[in-house]
């Protein structure tokens, strides 16, 4: 495995790290990783630094970098008041560099908020074949309502929070329990498309031929394993998305053993979708320029040393 630390974008603003396998070879694709909200780039707990050097031990080159103004990333010099479309100026700056010097096909992996970036440009970026939506966008359905509303009655904890808001002198002694930590309405909100565009978006990128992974912990709008699917209208998606419910996980998989789980799944999808014959050949194209073909073009030096992680 190799990693380095390359800058990119306009004035070289933007740091992140590549790391590719040890042998020299082309790749089919480069998988993208970015800041899951505040986070710098590693993800929560390194989740994207222990995935980005599995993949590379598998042959699989990835790259994952800091968005403007977070981490090590200066910010934009212009004035764009959306975070999402800054962000996706940011991803595509990444595009462009990694199309240049290593591959012109990528897989984008997110969490939670950054699921809105690669949404956005999974569904208008041909060059992007695959994605990974952790915590992705949800949607509300009757099963879910009854899951979440209706069998509260059957919850004690829902039962003692009654009784310490209608009886705090007597039950007052019970209070302590917060919130679940991550739930999306304490931290901030998002705005989702409506159902019928996110369904209109995911045809547009399965019938371009992109492969698609959403994963959902216990900590989100999610409350049973076909709740993606019955939200949807369409029937036939070519077995092209794969689904994942962990309800005992939390939400950035703080928890070793959930976190195992969730990388050995990513890795395997990740690992398939670079064996699949459903995309031809000539749909992945290598820039002519590849690190792994010839020696990388310069880059200007980091910052400090401290950015290789």
């Amino acid at each position: 495995m190799k990693e380095r630390v390359v800058q990119f974008g306009d004035g070289n603003r933007l740091v992140g790290i590549l790391t590719e396998p040890s042998e020299h070879r082309s790749p089919r694709f480069i998988v993208v990783m970015s800041n899951v909200g505040l986070n710098h780039r590693v993800g929560p707990s390194r989740i994207w630094v222990d995935l980005a050097r599995r993949l590379a031990a598998l042959g699989i080159a990835s790259f994952r970098f800091d968005l403007s103004g977070l981490g090590d990333s200066a910010p934009r010099n212009n004035s764009l008041g959306d975070d999402v479309e800054r962000a996706v100026l940011d991803l595509q700056d990444a595009m462009a560099w990694l199309a240049r010097e290593v591959g012109q096909r990528f897989v984008l992996v997110s969490l939670c908020s950054g699921t809105d970036n690669a949404h956005r440009v999974a569904t208008s970026d041909h060059r992007v074949c695959g994605a990974v939506f952790l915590d992705g966008y949800t949607y509300s359905t009757p099963l879910f309502l009854f899951y979440r509303k209706g069998m509260r009655f059957l919850s004690l904890p829902h039962w003692r929070r009654w009784l310490v808001r209608t009886f705090p002198d007597t039950f007052g002694s019970l209070r302590g329990e917060t919130r679940t930590a991550g739930a999306a309405s304490e931290i901030f909100s998002r705005e989702y498309p409506s159902r019928s565009r996110f369904e209109a978006d995911l045809s547009l990128m399965v019938d371009r031929g992109a492969h698609l992974f959403f994963i959902f912990s216990g900590e989100t709008m999610y409350a049973y394993k076909r709740q993606f699917w019955d939200w949807l209208e369409r029937e036939d998606w070519k077995g092209q998305i794969a689904l994942e419910y962990h309800p005992r996980a939390n939400h950035t998989y703080s928890f070793r053993g959930d976190r195992e789980l969730l990388l050995a799944q990513v890795v395997d999808w990740v690992l398939s979708l670079g064996r699949s014959r459903a995309l031809p050949e000539s749909h992945w194209a290598v820039a002519e320029s590849s690190i792994f073909a010839s020696p990388a073009a310069p880059v200007a030096p980091p910052l400090r040393s401290d950015l290789a992680s």
